[in-house]
């Protein structure tokens, strides 16, 4: 079985990478509209760069540890070789330099450096985000010996987990950097982080069911994984934390900001989020080998 330190990686280098390229997306809208809805959030975009930064960090630090020899590591830094392994390695290592980078830009030089090269440190950031993020699902996908994770699904299911914990993330960080009177009055109209976190929380709902549609339709390992998955011993955090709290209350949260409540309503809908991205990611590693899958006929 794997150790939640395996666990806790994959969902902090997910959150984070997800919201420092949900934090690209806002940024890089504000250059194309200076509008009320996109300002709002230009304060955020530091803030956000160094949570990510911190939360990718730390997952390094807990997959060093659950490694257990930092030689390893080190071995990949000094002879790299071609490995999805060497690939993420060096992929977080991009990532920590070019948003320490864009920090250090944003800070100090912003005003007096060309303006391709910010805009060359800001894709960087953006692109090796992504990459994590996909990252995290490809590394269990190229096991073939587990036939639940062989499937191109759960790198995209993994990617819409890592957006929607950035997107609640950063509503989050909105939350703590208001006032409760500005809450209000910023939140009048369309918000629309909010209404793209309800697409990004809906392709994710598309894409599990699509998953376990396909696993179904599999062999009679998949099969059985399956019902593990939504009727056996992992089907109590799996409905409760992946899906209902993790998609389905949140989802209903995003559509009742109107509410007098809406600051009760931000927070808890951010935590339930963060809280289905780790089960999801537990869940999914857990079945995949869990010691009662078996042909669903001899069950």
């Amino acid at each position: 079985m794997f150790t939640l330190n395996v666990v806790w990686y994959l969902f902090l280098a997910g959150a984070g990478s997800g919201l420092v390229f949900v934090a690209f997306v806002i940024d890089s809208a504000l250059r194309q509209l200076q509008t009320l809805v996109f300002l709002r959030y230009k304060s955020l975009i530091a803030p956000s760069l160094i949570v990510g930064f911190l939360l990718t960090a730390f997952a390094g630090v807990l997959l060093a540890i659950d490694v257990g020899r930092p030689d390893r590591l080190l071995m990949l830094l000094i002879h790299p070789a071609v490995s999805i392994v060497s690939l993420g390695f060096w992929t977080i290592l991009v990532f920590q330099f070019s948003v320490l980078l864009q920090l250090f830009v944003r800070v100090f030089f912003h005003p007096i450096l060309p303006k391709w090269l910010h805009i060359l440190i800001r894709w960087l950031s953006a692109i090796s985000a992504l990459v994590i993020m996909v990252y995290t699902g490809v590394l269990f996908q190229n096991l073939q010996t587990v036939s639940f994770w062989n499937t191109w699904l759960l790198p995209v299911l993994f990617v819409l987990s890592s957006l929607s914990a950035g997107i609640a993330l950063m509503l989050l960080l909105d939350f703590f950097g208001c006032t409760r009177g500005q809450i209000s009055t910023q939140r009048a109209g369309i918000n629309w982080l909010s209404f793209s976190h309800s697409v990004v929380l809906i392709c994710e709902l598309i894409a599990l069911t699509a998953y376990a549609l396909l696993m179904l339709g599999g062999s009679d390992e998949t099969f059985a994984a399956v019902q593990v998955l939504l009727f056996g011993s992992l089907a109590l955090p799996f409905w409760l934390l992946a899906v209902l709290a993790g998609i389905l209350i949140p989802l209903l949260l995003e559509n009742m900001r109107g509410h007098r409540r809406t600051r009760l309503l931000l927070i808890l809908s951010g935590i339930l989020v963060l809280s289905g991205a780790f089960a999801l990611r537990y869940c999914l590693l857990q079945v995949g080998i869990h010691p009662d899958i078996k042909p669903f006929f001899l069950l």
